[in-house]
């Protein structure tokens, strides 16, 4: 049991309904994603679970992303973030600044995109998390080559590939093993 009295069952229902959110938003299902995240979002907050419910409103921010709703994504972006350093969740906080950083680039904001891009990094960096730091120094390239920093565009596309690799190479020694 945890300190709300709901055992464990609980969460685990809640983080399958949390990948089902997932798999149907990248599948392109958002409405089951949205409703489903919803549901998780409900019973994480009624079960206590921070973490959970940040992830939950992280893939409600990337349905609204997909369909275009930059505010509402912004906005749970945002309450994901906060939620996650609530309980110092490092990794739905690095999700949420890079997902954040893409909303500030899109909107023309170079400058607060690079400072969210790097704020994920940290988190990333500090999970040992080649994927994500693939994804943020990727993102960071982007940012530098639309301000026509080319320099710096090759070098954060540069390390972007160095992370991708060790995260191809962490995933194809863990499978291997």
């Amino acid at each position: 049991m945890n300190r709300t009295g709901v055992g464990d069952d609980e969460l685990t229902a809640v983080r399958r309904l949390i990948a089902l959110a997932r798999a149907a938003g990248r599948v392109g299902n958002f409405d089951t994603a949205r409703a489903v995240a919803e549901e998780a979002c409900g019973r994480s907050r009624a079960g206590g679970y921070l973490v959970e419910e940040a992830s939950c409103l992280n893939v409600l921010g990337s349905v609204a992303f997909e369909r275009g709703q930059l505010d509402e994504a912004e906005a749970h972006y945002g309450r994901a973030l906060a939620t996650a350093g609530r309980c110092a969740c490092a990794e739905v906080t690095a999700m949420a600044c890079n997902n954040l950083g893409s909303i500030r680039h899109l909107r023309g904001d170079l400058a607060a995109a690079r400072q969210l891009y790097h704020a994920a990094l940290l988190g990333y960096e500090q999970l040992g998390a080649h994927r994500g730091q693939a994804e943020s120094y990727h993102n960071l390239a982007i940012t530098y080559r639309d301000a026509g920093d080319l320099t710096e565009a090759m070098r954060a596309d540069r390390i972007a590939l160095e992370h991708a690799v060790a995260a191809v190479m962490t995933t194809t020694t863990h499978k291997t093993l």
